[in-house]
């Protein structure tokens, strides 16, 4: 069920084959600077977990906590933070440490800042690490919990639509309109409609995200690596399951019509092991049709039905016209007419008839 919901939400919009426009050329522009930021911010996170392991092979004296207290910031009282400097003295010097974990900036809940405050009493004896060859670069806590794991969920969402911004802008640089038509080589291959499954996966990456953001965030499991690990092995087994599950569905479809480049011919693959395949030039193309007709549903109402039916021109002479799709999706439909309006010419022959009326 998720996945189906997923696959109707995963419908691209449809794009003209009219090349980059000012709209595109400003989407370009946006991804570009979202991707900055979301892979500055992805890399400091991953720096983070680079110097707190590097914080392991640090030395390690005693220390006395000289300062703890929470520190409100004015007019925002929900607005706080731990304020905690620590003594340690190394080769006959003093020095003064501030940072407890470089993993601090998780804890958005005044609570856990508080029970912080509470576990590091001015006077308390604390283990120092510090950097041999610099001992002003010092850490109170140098373990590796949940919280990035956390921050990881924090930071998906920007990935994700990242991901879909630039996989979007290809798509429209290729010339895909959909799902419904894909490359394959010198031909297209039009199956019917199941859903993307990257966008697929996708979507339902950011909803088990999402939730998951939800439900830890106000309580101390942000930080719990069994619970944390939990939800990514969860994510990424039903992420993969999504994409698996909706490209099965593709792939257990035979094609219902193949669009060859180079022969300039439309197959219609056969669906029985007695019967070949159906092929047409384009050369005998003379229409593509969109229809539109009221449709008895399951429920006793009425609904629309779409349909894309091609007429073409025998070597006898005779005027045939055959199905291609018969569909409840109206941009399904659309979006081959369309695509076959312009592959097979057929609407730059009607421009062409248009200029030479009006001449």
């Amino acid at each position: 069920m998720l996945f189906s919901i997923a696959a109707e939400s995963a419908t691209p919009p449809e794009n003209s084959s009219g090349g980059f426009t000012m709209g595109k050329g400003l989407v370009v522009i946006w991804l570009l600077l979202w991707s900055l930021i979301t892979l500055a911010v992805d890399l400091a996170v991953l720096l983070i977990v680079a110097q707190t392991m590097l914080a392991w092979n640090y030395a390690v004296v005693t220390g006395t906590i000289s300062q703890s207290e929470v520190r409100r910031n004015a007019g925002e009282k929900d607005k706080i933070a731990a304020d905690v400097k620590y003594l340690f003295r190394v080769d006959d010097r003093d020095f003064t440490g501030s940072i407890v974990s470089l993993f601090d900036v998780v804890r958005i809940r005044p609570l856990a800042t508080e029970q912080l405050v509470k576990s590091l009493p001015v006077g308390k004896s604390v283990e120092v690490f510090y950097n041999p060859s610099d001992p002003s670069v010092c850490i109170l806590n140098r373990s590796l919990d949940g919280r990035p794991l956390f921050l990881g969920l924090l930071l998906l969402p920007p990935n994700l639509v990242m991901v879909a911004g630039w996989r979007f802008a290809l798509r429209v640089q290729r010339g895909i309109r959909n799902s419904l038509i894909q490359p394959d080589g010198n031909r297209w291959i039009v199956r019917r409609w199941h859903g993307s499954p990257l966008a697929v996966a996708l979507i339902v990456a950011g909803a088990i995200d999402l939730v998951a953001i939800i439900l830890l965030s106000p309580s101390d499991l942000s930080a719990n690596t069994i619970v944390l690990s939990f939800v990514w092995l969860a994510l990424i087994g039903m992420t993969t399951l999504a994409y698996w599950h909706t490209l099965s569905a593709i792939r257990k479809d035979l094609p219902i019509l193949i669009a060859d480049n180079v022969s300039r011919t439309l197959i219609w693959p056969s669906t029985t092991a007695d019967c070949s395949d159906q092929t047409i030039s384009v050369a005998q193309l003379r229409s593509v049709e969109f229809g539109e007709a009221s449709t008895p549903m399951p429920n006793g109402r009425n609904g629309l039905s779409y349909s894309v039916s091609l007429s073409h021109i025998t070597e006898e002479g005779q005027v045939i016209t055959r199905l291609v799709l018969k569909t409840t999706n109206a941009n399904e439909a659309e979006t081959l007419a369309e695509f076959l309006d312009d592959w097979t010419g057929l609407r730059h022959r009607r421009q062409e008839s248009a200029s030479v009326e009006e001449i």
